[in-house]
């Protein structure tokens, strides 16, 4: 059972706000009502699937990483601007988020232009 586009979007924005270790409650959810993509994906996740995978262990940075590589280029574009809207979104770049984007960057070959340029685009 892979992962679908909704549930690796959700779930590399969850990785991210572990990456952050203190990202507040507050800043998730401004992350969460200000980010179209992930305001289009989150009702699409079903919960009781997502913790099943859970504990199959397939929902890993690296099995998000696995199935991204097989959607389109724009998704997985989707998918980091989320993930760097967690980043960004305390104003501060911890050293677990640098690492864990500079992973997802380099895994999918898109550079980290082309994602600042869409988390940019998708706040105004």
């Amino acid at each position: 059972m892979s992962l679908n586009k909704s549930e690796v979007i959700y779930l590399l924005a969850i990785h991210m706000s572990k990456a952050d270790r203190d990202l507040s409650e507050e800043e998730l959810n401004e992350v969460l009502s200000k980010n179209p993509i992930l305001q289009k994906v989150h009702p699409k996740v079903d919960e009781s699937v997502l913790l099943k995978k859970m504990k199959r262990g397939k929902v890993s940075i690296l099995e998000c990483i696995k199935a991204l590589k097989k959607f389109s280029k724009k998704t997985q574009i989707d998918a980091l601007t989320v993930a760097f809207h967690v980043l960004a979104v305390d104003g501060k770049v911890k050293k677990g988020e640098s690492k864990l984007m500079a992973k997802l960057l380099t895994e999918l070959n898109i550079d980290l232009e082309t994602v600042t340029k869409g988390y940019y685009d998708l706040l105004t």
